[in-house]
């Protein structure tokens, strides 16, 4: 299983920043080469919750890729699966 680790000092309080990070609408503003990305299934920010993401892929071309969030330990955690499209993480950025 694929993993990654990446630590930053926001000046936000965790749960806001939980929050943010636990709606995938919000991956543009945060995440590097990332297009677009919107709610396509399920409650934002919730398990079950399926994102449809597009990403700069090779050449500059637009990539899709969509996952679910599968598993939310409030505050804490957060995993998520890619359910369709390519599974990768571009350099200076984890998902």
């Amino acid at each position: 299983m694929a993993g990654a680790e990446h630590e930053v000092l926001v000046a936000r309080d965790a749960m806001t920043v939980y929050s943010f990070l636990l709606d995938g609408r919000n991956l543009p503003s945060w995440q590097s080469g990332v297009r677009s990305a919107g709610l396509s299934s399920g409650s934002a920010g919730s398990v079950g919750a399926r994102y449809q993401v597009t990403m700069d892929g090779p050449r500059g071309r637009p990539v899709a890729r969509d996952y679910e969030i599968t598993h939310a330990r409030t505050g804490a955690e957060i995993q998520f699966q890619v359910v369709a499209g390519p599974s990768f993480l571009r350099a200076g950025a984890s998902t």
